[in-house]
């Protein structure tokens, strides 16, 4: 089997709670070069369940929050996946999904 064809269990892997703390740009590409145009965004999420660890999502069209993120927020994701690549001679992890909204407190 090829690494890069595995299907990762995203709540097994990152948990079932996560803190966006800021938000980017993230730009086209054409031949390896950076274009002007912003396909979407970057999410970067701290990880409360797996000691604080980093990572970032990529959403593709319009930012779902304004940003600078002021404070921590609690959010979720919609279709949510993680897939292995390879770079500069080693693995890592890409996140993508559909969509990320704020977790509103039930009382």
């Amino acid at each position: 089997m090829e690494i890069l064809n595995l299907v990762i269990d995203v709540k097994a892997s990152l948990g079932n709670k996560f803190l966006l703390t800021d938000i980017r740009p993230s730009y086209k590409y054409e031949n390896g070069k950076r274009l002007d145009e912003i396909e979407g965004y970057k999410y970067d999420i701290v990880l409360p369940e797996r000691k604080y660890e980093k990572m970032s999502v990529k959403i593709s069209g319009e930012a779902r929050f304004p940003y600078p993120v002021e404070n921590p927020i609690n959010v979720e994701f919609e279709g949510l996946k993680l897939k292995p690549y390879w770079y500069s001679g080693r693995y890592d992890v890409s996140a993508t999904a559909s969509n990320i909204t704020k977790v509103v407190k039930r009382e």
